[in-house]
């Protein structure tokens, strides 16, 4: 937020064209849904099976997408200065 209250133009060039673009451009392969629901298993929020019946994606869409995850953390480390994909515990 710190970034956008001083409207810092590299850094929110960089969320937009390195994280939110190529994020964006994902989901659009798997779908919303399911793509989000691979995503935030990858970062501990939540297991894709949760909601069901609810379709998840299989293995092999879901370990692309953990790849893509391990890529925006690397991203997000050298462009933005933070791992905004950060694995919690719940």
């Amino acid at each position: 937020m710190h970034n956008l209250k001083k409207n810092n133009k590299k850094f929110l060039n960089n969320l937009y064209s390195k994280i939110e673009k190529p994020f964006f451009e994902q989901a659009s392969i798997y779908g919303w849904h399911l793509f989000i629901k691979s995503c935030m298993e990858v970062c501990g929020f939540m297991r894709r099976e949760e909601r069901l019946p609810l379709l998840k994606l299989n293995a092999k869409d879901h370990n692309e997408v953990r790849k893509f995850i391990f890529y925006l953390q690397k991203i997000s480390k050298k462009y933005l200065k933070k791992n905004y994909f950060e694995k919690i515990k719940l």
